[in-house]
């Protein structure tokens, strides 16, 4: 069991290392520390981890199965998945408002100051990281080694909320291991259905990029931030699921 967890600890301290040995090479510098920093910092950490999570990847994973129109098709889905599910969890998570429900630290509960930092970056800086870097490095981590490694302790229907439930909780606070939990069980089960990772990755990228481009401005956030959208994109993510159970995978 700890082979399923020793990846994890082992891309936190790989990671934690750049970041603490990067700061404190700008102290030395006189570079003084700003969110935007941080956040590169982070992204920088997650780059310099990939080499070392990839020799753990069995690679039989990045297997596509499909035709070229197959393929298309699917992954234009995915991506369609992705986006409405994260925005229907971003909404439902902004109504239930944790930091006011729960007697948990607040630290553990609020997200305001992780946002602040997470959206100090330009929109291009963020498709950049939240787009490309983290959904390769998290999904080469998370579902590429940390699930195909429990599966061989558990049966699927196991393996993939208890991934997703280290995946969620990896992030650090309530509202992001709640949200992290959720898209971790659908990107899982889609790694599962197809074997093929770059699934995973589609989902987690197109989830990242449409939810930072549409809470990165305010006014947009509000608009789209509404009861009957919910309804919408909920039923949006229901009608993509079942188009992507009749896409078959050969």
């Amino acid at each position: 069991m700890f082979s399923c967890i020793s990846p994890v600890i082992l891309y936190w301290l790989v990671t934690t290392t750049v970041i603490l040995f990067s700061t404190v090479i700008m102290q030395q510098n006189g570079i003084p520390e700003r969110a935007q920093q941080s956040v590169w910092l982070n992204a920088f950490g997650s780059l310099v981890a990939i080499p070392v999570i990839w020799k753990l990847f069995p690679k039989k994973y990045l297997t596509v199965r499909l035709g070229r129109s197959q393929k298309k098709l699917r992954y234009l889905l995915l991506v369609i998945l992705g986006g409405s599910s994260a925005i229907f969890l971003n909404m439902l998570l902004s109504y239930v408002r944790l930091s006011e429900l729960l007697p948990f630290p607040g630290n553990l509960v609020d997200y305001d100051s992780v946002a602040r930092v997470q959206y100090s970056v330009s929109w291009l800086e963020g498709i950049l990281i939240y787009g490309l870097i983290m959904p390769f490095a998290e999904e080469l981590l998370f579902r590429g080694v940390v699930f195909t490694r429990m599966k061989t302790y558990w049966k699927s229907i196991v393996a993939i909320p208890a991934s997703a439930l280290l995946f969620g909780f990896y992030h650090g606070n309530l509202e992001q291991a709640l949200y992290g939990f959720c898209m971790g069980c659908i990107m899982a089960y889609f790694f599962w259905l197809s074997n093929d990772l770059l699934e995973a990755m589609i989902l987690h990228a197109a989830a990242n990029c449409i939810v930072f481009t549409i809470t990165l401005n305010k006014s947009v956030e509000m608009h789209f931030n509404q009861p009957l959208n919910c309804v919408i994109f909920v039923t949006i993510s229901i009608a993509t699921w079942y188009c992507l159970s009749k896409t078959e995978i050969s």
